[in-house]
This record gives C-alpha cells, structure tokens and sequence, in this order.
C-alpha cells in the first residue's frame, strides 16, 4: 500500500508499507551466486521438504515515510531574505522494518556418528548442513530496523547561473543501531555429547554498507551547480 501527497502549499509525502513472505526449501540468500550456494541442503539426504520454511532473505514487513518540505517564509526577494531566511529544505526518510530470520546451527568436531563419511557434518553427508534438526527453520530474528534519515539543505542563489546548496545529512539521526548479525551457533557437537553455547543468539555485528556501521553517521557538504 502506498499513499503519495503531490508538492503542495511547499511540501509533498510519502507512506509505503508492504507485507511479504518469503518461503523457501532452506536456500542461503542470493549474495552466494544465482543458484545459492549451498543449495539446498536438509538433515536427512534429499528431503528438502522438512526444510521448508520462512527463507533467508524473508521481510514481513516494512514501513516508509518520507516527506519534503521547502517552505517560503516571506515574499520578499532581498539579500536577507534569499540568504537567510528563504530557500530552506528539509527531507527525511523513517524506515521501519522486521528482522530477517537465520537458523540455529550446531558445530561439530570431528564425526557426528560412527561411520560418518564426512567429518565436521551433522548429517555425515557434508553439504554444508549445520541447522539444528530440532529447531524450526529460520527460527532465529537477526533485530528489527527503526531508523530515520534527515536532510537540510540550504539553497544560495550566487547568480542566476551558479546556485550552491549547502547540506547537512544525519543517517539513522535519532542513533537507534541494530544488529546485522546474531550469534547462531546454539550446540557444540563434541564426541555423542551435545553441549549448550552460552553465547548463543548475542549480537555479533552492527556493520552496514555503504558506511561500515548501523550507528549514527553524519555529514555536511556544498555543492555548486553552474
């Protein structure tokens, strides 16, 4: 659902939200390469459908506001007025989004089981199966996003050919980091003992692209267009 307010009276918005939800056979996400890899893999060799469930990249929801607002507080066209106290813009963006899940996994040293023809493996098979064959699939959340994006911008009109635009920009402005990345080894398969991970589902990541962190970021710029 999308509702959109054309730029009137100085302002125009934005509200987005979309449901959704991705279902796969146990598929990583599509960053591997075009056909997941490792793709796919299940605890007993070959039955892909006890994996089914809630995929990777699964988002059930997601919220967008955003808003632009370039007000004219006088009509007047002096220095002051074009300097000062006209030509002002603010936008921002606030993004509220539920958490992607991942699976609980177990690490195993040496053979899971006698007679095992790959170490290392639950399953014994390898393939790179490691989800904990009791728990649901993806039963893991990563953390939610709550985060609002501002700009404001200042127009100077130097000529009628050469405007700059000087711009202060606040990422996640009001400093409400989440998690990237979450623990997800629950077992340690050491020998036939299963043995608990105290550290297990603790957050292990806050690092984001393009800027490397989830935290508050800002910065301040010109641009002259001529």
């Amino acid at each position: 659902m999308q509702f959109n307010k054309r730029f009137t009276h100085g302002i125009q918005g934005s509200v987005a939200y979309t449901w959704s939800h991705a279902i796969d056979l146990n598929q990583s996400t599509a960053t591997n390469n075009i056909f997941f890899s490792p793709t796919p893999t299940s605890y007993a060799n070959g039955d892909f459908r006890s994996e089914k469930g809630s995929a990777a990249n699964d988002v059930r929801h997601r919220l967008a506001v955003s808003f632009v607002w370039s007000p004219t507080f006088t009509k007047s066209n002096n220095f002051f007025a074009r300097y000062f106290i006209n030509n002002w813009q603010l936008g921002q963006v606030t993004t509220v989004q539920s958490s992607q899940p991942v699976n609980s996994t177990t690490s195993v040293s040496g053979n899971a089981f006698a007679g095992a023809l790959v170490s290392g493996s639950l399953n014994g098979l390898g393939g790179g199966f490691s989800r904990v064959p009791f728990q649901p699939v993806s039963n893991l959340d990563v953390d939610a996003i709550y985060k609002v994006d501002a700009r404001l911008t200042k127009k100077l009109p130097f000529s009628e050919r050469i405007v700059g635009y000087l711009q202060i920009e606040a990422f996640n402005l009001f400093n409400t980091p989440y998690d990237t990345s979450r623990r997800g080894v629950e077992y340690n398969l050491v020998g036939t003992t299963l043995q608990y991970r105290g550290d297990y589902a603790t957050p292990s990541s806050t690092a984001a692209s393009p800027d490397g962190t989830t935290n508050r970021r800002a910065q301040i710029s010109l641009r002259v267009t001529f």
